[in-house]
């Protein structure tokens, strides 16, 4: 017996440590299948782990199966830890499978594996399925198991399942902690993942955040454009020491830019002690983002010059960004030849499409036709990038064309494309083109996407369709803001006041909450249709209620509501109570001051606009006319001696009636 266990104690040494090459392991498992030794399931796991290591999953198997009796979870779990690591994702559950038919035994480990590779293969249902087994079974959930369950539960967006997950563990590491975090953050719940996070930060908890905490919580401030809470986990960084973590201040940079405060972010990118290539990006990306175009060239050439890193495909995407809005086409063309020649990048999809969006937005359509022509692989990004060049460039004979020949290639029109072509079908109320449009959105299964149903209705809203609009509205399930605002808004430029604000009545109801662009279309139906008390109350309704300040858009359509119906002072006073100065509200009011025969507030509004555009002599030639229209000729003939002395163009009345 001794002998046996020295020969099992020699052989598995031998497997472990002098097996560093295949051969050398084939003939490490002859011997142990030649000493008998090939039923022993801790020789079998190493055996099993060893061919793993070496990407041979299917001899690996074949160990496994040769063991006849496996009561264990040792070989099982070797088998499938085996498959994670060689990413045969599938294969692990198929092993999972055998092992609940064989009725052996299952450990922490092995649920921690097998829900591992449902998330890898986005399986929820399968995971769901082993978390009720673990349940009838009184498995308890440890950290490991528990950890993956949050991940897979949060990934599906079942954050409440994930809590309770979270709630139920018995022993909750740092780990446990990020998951849940991470799994708040990433679906947007910033309150949640902050309160979370000060219960890890009481005084009772020993465990304490890490790097990757800060991470996910920043990150989050950083898409919710939440600066101030943003602020107050920096402080946190900085209080517990975390501030020369270079992964961490690359998330502080990144947060920053995304608040539009390029400025503190490049302060603290000045700063940084260490900074790797995901710095430099995470700067110049920020730098291009936020209309600081030239500073992210200044800083990528700054790079260039003096950083000991190499630069990336995401570098050279943002500077391409950069020259694009700065009109540098030849700059951009350099760019990318220098990068091809230094740091190694050879040409792929994302890099033609970006370049071809650079040619395009620099209006130099036969550079960016040329290089559509000659890429060799071409996605549904590359032709969008196209389709949204000839809009832009309003080419739309040539858009149809191009249409045709993106079909012909096999590339079908996504959501991008129809988002692209129905908003210029609009502005060119293009009714045929539209219905066609329609079609091949029912075709492609498309009308199921909200974003393309509200692009439809107000699409045939322009093409005066408004019941087609409709239509189309009725059908969307989940209506959001943007589906209630377009058909309020179809019906107002259609002069339905009535049905606009039944509608705007019913969107109070549903779950979805007005914005400033409600107000706008529910404000203007109520000015086609001169309903000032609606109006008004619609207006006090948008800061008392909903908290929406409003802007010069919503003051405009009050101030012309109160000229429709003559009522020239309140004008006045909402004219004057805008937050940025409008020469259309005050000419609007000045033509309504004509039509009311107000000749004393027209004074006042035509000094105010004498300075908004002192240029333009149609203001004087009004007020004239109002002062005629008063019987005040001396001040009618003041103004028109005003106009001559300051030399100010007139132009001449025209007509097409002959």
């Amino acid at each position: 017996m001794l002998w046996r266990e020295a020969a099992r104690e020699g052989l598995a040494l031998l497997v472990s440590s002098n097996c560093l090459c295949f051969n050398k392991l084939l003939q490490v498992h002859a011997k142990i299948v030649s000493l008998g030794q090939h039923q022993n399931v801790f020789l079998a796991s190493l055996l099993i782990t060893k061919y793993c290591s070496f990407g041979r999953i299917q001899a690996a198997r074949l160990v496994l199966h040769s063991v006849e009796y496996k009561p264990g979870p040792l070989l099982w779990n070797s088998m499938m830890r085996g498959c994670l690591k060689n990413r045969q994702f599938g294969w692990a559950l198929d092993v999972y499978h055998e092992m609940v038919s064989f009725k052996s035994r299952a450990d922490e480990q092995t649920f921690h594996l097998v829900i591992k590779a449902c998330t890898e293969l986005a399986e929820l249902d399968f995971a769901v399925g082993v978390h009720e087994s673990m349940k009838m079974g009184g498995v308890e959930l440890g950290a490991l198991v528990g950890t993956e369950l949050i991940n897979i539960y949060c990934k599906f967006g079942r954050v409440d399942v994930g809590r309770q997950v979270f709630d139920e563990m018995l022993d909750k590491d740092s780990v446990a902690w990020n998951a849940m975090i991470a799994g708040y953050a990433r679906s947007g719940l910033l309150y949640d993942a902050m309160k979370l996070f000060c219960c890890m930060r009481c005084s009772g908890n020993v465990v304490r955040p890490t790097e990757a905490t800060f991470i996910s919580l920043i990150s989050a401030c950083g898409n919710s454009r939440w600066l101030i809470v943003g602020e107050v986990v920096c402080a946190d960084v900085m209080k517990l020491g975390f501030e020369n973590f270079v992964s961490l201040c690359n998330s502080i940079i990144e947060m920053y830019n995304k608040c539009k405060c390029v400025a503190v972010a490049s302060k603290l990118f000045d700063g940084m002690l260490g900074k790797d290539v995901v710095s430099w990006n995470s700067m110049i990306a920020g730098y291009a983002q936020n209309g600081c175009e030239k500073e992210a060239l200044l800083l990528f050439h700054r790079m260039l010059r003096h950083a000991a890193v190499v630069p990336t495909r995401a570098t050279l995407l943002n500077v391409l960004r950069a020259c694009a809005d700065l009109r540098l086409w030849q700059e951009g063309e350099r760019l990318v030849k220098y990068c091809r020649d230094k740091a190694g990048l050879e040409m792929d999809v994302s890099l033609g499409t970006a370049l071809i969006s650079m040619y395009t937005k620099c209006r130099k359509m036969n550079a960016a036709l040329k290089l559509f022509s000659r890429m060799p692989d071409r996605d549904v990004i590359t032709w969008n990038t196209m389709v949204k060049a000839y809009v832009d460039l309003e080419q739309y004979n040539e858009l149809s064309n191009f249409l045709l020949n993106m079909q012909c290639h096999g590339i079908l029109p996504d959501e991008v494309t129809m988002l692209i072509i129905l908003p210029m079908l609009a502005s060119t109320a293009s009714l045929r083109k539209g219905n066609e449009a329609h079609t091949c959105v029912i075709r492609r299964g498309l009308n199921r996407d909200r974003a393309v149903a509200n692009a439809l209705i107000d699409m045939y809203a322009k093409c005066g369709k408004i019941s087609y609009s409709r239509a189309v509205f009725e059908r969307i399930l989940d209506k959001d803001v943007v589906s209630w605002t377009a058909i309020i808004s179809g019906y107002a430029i259609h002069g339905d006041c009535n049905e606009a604000l039944s509608l705007f009545a019913l969107m109070q109801q549903s779950d979805a909450t007005p914005n400033d662009y409600t107000f706008t279309a529910v404000l203007t139906a109520c000015n086609h249709a001169g309903l000032v008390e609606m109006g008004r109350e619609i207006f006090r309704s948008m800061s008392e209620v909903y908290g929406i300040k409003p802007s010069v858009r919503h003051c405009a359509c009050m101030a012309d509501l109160f000229c429709r119906i003559g009522l020239l002072a309140e004008a006045y006073q909402m004219a004057q109570a805008m937050p940025t100065d409008s020469a259309k509200v005050w000419g609007s009011i000045l033509s309504a001051c004509r039509i009311y025969c107000n000749p004393g507030l027209a004074e006042k509004v035509a000094t105010h606009l004498f300075k908004l555009e002192p240029r333009n002599a149609a203001n004087y030639v009004l007020l004239a006319s109002i002062y005629v229209s008063a019987g005040r000729r001396k001040d009618a003939n003041r103004i028109l001696r005003l106009l001559k002395e300051n030399d100010l163009p007139k132009d001449s009345g025209a007509s097409w009636i002959v």
